[in-house]
């Protein structure tokens, strides 16, 4: 019972602090069991295909002011229980990217469990940390025998497994060109939603399933595949025709393996979505339907043999789409408002923008009429206020989904399978009967990347600038980032490059950065060093890229070491990104600016007077621009060069950065004004002040 002291206020507070520090001291200081473990960034991966895979966790303690001393590791290889690799006691602070060690060697297509333990400070343990689990796809990606085989919607492959040996384990590895969803013995197998936009010719991603619950009381099963056109064969890329590469390994309780790949034994038939495109939508024809078309007793009779395709190129790499998160439903949303905006036109608000698609639900025997075409058009707007008809002023993009009744009465529920809009109103036509708020359910879809930071503030406004700030940063990361998600949605590198600051910080985007600058490198043009205004490039944009669209390369690899202490990013890709900044180099000695880059396509994109076309004359501070962001990039590069050792590179660009800083300012800043402009430009530059375009 504290008393009270007469002396002064100062007594009083020491006495309570002192009680309170006493009060502390009785609770024991113990390292808590580690969190948040991760293997090549991601939880609990599929189809890992890297043979030194990087283990990551987070010690936990009850005191502030702790660290790591040492820690032990340990990976067993999960249906024969048996200890892979022991690290014992390492010394250590390091518990980021600790990477596989082992002279045991992880084998393919292998289920592996793991823990960790640390020891703090002082040198007291932790308990060890929850198991956790990962699997390894084909390390050597071996393929032998398997074929990209396509030429119908639906595909299905028939397996006899042995009928004397029980499945141990099984998992299936497949590429779907464009998207694709897998099903085995009649149930979706896949989780995930759309997939990969790449450089197809240099790489495509290939999916990891364990499907040994699927197979295990099985003797004969069926492997389906529905594929869908998605970027691969959208015709302003137009790479190839839909198509699958599978293989399928098989592990019996004895140890022995059985492969079955995809083959020209294959069988195909034509489905029920009749349009799908990336911008136009999705049609679906149920009258089409082919019953239990994925499952073991399907009537093949009207089958067809399927055909082989030819791959993206010869020498793509196919690679494990385990190193960066899938695309998923994130959120889903009911609509804050339903009313109709002329008969029989109704308009959905779900009072959130988002990309993504809706689930159309009808109720049995109201859709008896066959060959209705539901209609649903997505917007980001209406004209006004209820009742006011939407608003898609997006010409090239249609963002509409129909569904076509077959007639027989029966509830329907339907989710577009290969496309996705951009989105906050739904306009439902040729319903059968009147909606209501279950009629359409809203589904935002996104990489599905972890939220990591967070911020609130006092004022309503300021709340809301963050709301939306998440929610673009969601809808702009499709696999890649791109600029919108209802017109382009292509991956344009100034607006990766300018957003991805704001997306460290509110997600985790280690993993997703990581494949997105070896996507950078996969469009790199070999023969000069350049990389495109766009990646995946495919027309959109130019090559080579605006300077300030290509410091995207530079900038994400600088990221991956500030934010998260990886290094073997900027090792992996620093010839490349060193061949991009010669190529700037290069460019510079060829304009006739003292050493700066005028070379330029957008100049100050959108500046406070409005946006200006690409290649636009005048283009406002274009050499400003271009400059600004060449020298950053030098200084960028002398830090990363230094810090892996190349020395030579790393005194010539800091030297470069040094007195081309001073050509900058000699050139435009107006020190009486305190502002940066181009003067005695072609263009009728702006003003930036010192806050935009910071003195170099």
């Amino acid at each position: 019972q504290m008393m009270r002291v007469t002396v002064g206020d100062c007594e009083v507070i020491a006495l309570a602090v002192v009680v309170y520090a006493l009060a502390g001291a009785l609770v024991e200081a113990v390292p808590g069991a580690p969190t948040h473990l991760r293997v090549e960034y991601m939880d609990s991966p599929q189809g890992v295909d890297v043979e030194h895979p990087r283990f990551s966790w987070t010690p936990q303690h009850s005191a502030r002011a702790q660290s790591q001393s040492a820690y032990t590791l340990e990976v067993v290889e999960t249906d024969t229980n048996t200890v892979v690799w022991n690290t014992g006691k390492v010394t250590s602070e390091m518990f980021v990217n600790v990477p596989y060690g082992s002279s045991t060697n992880l084998q393919s297509s292998t289920h592996y469990t793991w823990r960790v333990m640390y020891f703090d400070a002082s040198g007291s343990p932790s308990s060890w940390s929850s198991n956790t689990t990962f699997t390894t796809g084909l390390l050597s990606s071996d393929w032998s025998g398997a074929m990209f085989i396509g030429g119908f919607e639906l595909l299905r492959g028939t397996i006899s497994l042995s009928s004397t040996r029980s499945v141990r384990r099984a998992f299936v590895h497949i590429v779907g060109l464009g998207y694709y969803k897998l099903y085995v013995n009649g149930v979706r197998t896949s989780d995930h939603e759309l997939g990969p936009f790449t450089t197809f010719t240099q790489r495509v991603y290939y999916d990891t399933w364990d499907v040994t619950d699927q197979l295990n009381l099985a003797t004969d099963a069926v492997i389906g595949v529905h594929v869908g056109n998605g970027w691969y064969a959208q015709p302003s890329v137009h790479v190839g025709k839909p198509c699958a590469l599978v293989k399928l390994v098989v592990t019996y309780t004895d140890g022995s393996k059985t492969e079955f790949v995809s083959s020209t034994e294959w069988k195909g038939h034509n489905g029920p979505v009749v349009m799908n495109d990336i911008y136009a939508g999705e049609t679906y024809n149920s009258n089409l339907e082919v019953p239990d078309w994925s499952a073991v007793d399907c009537d093949e009779t009207s089958w067809s043999s399927v055909v082989e395709v030819p791959p993206p190129s010869k020498n793509v790499t196919i690679s494990s789409h385990a190193v960066t998160p899938p695309i998923h439903i994130a959120e889903s949303y009911t609509p804050c408002n339903l009313y109709q905006s002329s008969p029989g036109v109704f308009v959905f608000d779900f009072c959130q923008n988002m990309a993504g698609f809706v689930t159309l639900r009808v109720p049995a025997g109201l859709a008896t009429e066959k060959n209705v075409n539901i209609s649903m058009l997505h917007a980001e707007a209406v004209h006004g206020p209820p009742p006011a008809s939407i608003y898609h002023h997006y010409s090239n993009t249609a963002e509409i989904v129909t569904y076509i009744t077959s007639g027989d009465g029966v509830a329907i529920e339907y989710t577009p399978l290969f496309t996705y809009m951009g989105f906050r109103y739904v306009q439902l036509t040729d319903y059968p009967g009147v909606p209501d708020f279950n009629t359409l359910t809203a589904h935002f879809v996104h990489t599905d990347f972890e939220l990591t930071g967070d911020i609130s503030f006092s004022d309503p406004n300021l709340n809301a600038v963050q709301h939306i700030t998440r929610a673009a940063s969601m809808s702009n990361f499709q696999n890649i980032p791109t600029d919108c998600p209802q017109r382009e949605r292509r991956g344009w590198l100034g607006d990766a490059q300018l957003s991805s600051e704001t997306n460290i910080h509110n997600f985790f985007m280690a993993a997703p950065y990581t494949s997105f600058i070896q996507q950078i490198q996969d469009a790199q043009d070999m023969a000069t060093g350049s990389v495109p205004d766009c990646v995946p490039w495919y027309g959109h944009g130019a090559e080579p890229a605006d300077p300030a669209w290509g410091s995207a390369f530079t900038f994400l690899s600088d990221h991956m070491y500030t934010y998260y202490e990886d290094d073997h990013v900027e090792r992996e890709h620093y010839s490349s990104t060193r061949y991009h900044l010669e190529s700037l180099i290069q460019t510079a000695a060829k304009d006739n600016l003292d050493g700066l880059l005028t070379y330029s396509l957008y100049g100050d994109w959108c500046p406070p007077s409005g946006c200006h076309g690409p290649y636009a004359t005048p283009r406002l501070n274009s050499a400003l621009v271009s400059s600004y962001m060449y020298i950053k990039q030098l200084r960028m590069m002398a830090v990363v060069a230094t810090r892996l050792g190349y020395s030579s590179d790393a005194t010539r660009y800091s030297g470069l950065a040094t007195s081309l800083s001073k050509v900058f300012n000699t050139h435009f800043y107006n020190s009486s004004g305190k502002f940066y402009n181009e003067t005695g430009r072609p263009a009728d530059a702006e003003y930036l002040s010192i806050q935009t375009c910071i003195s170099l």
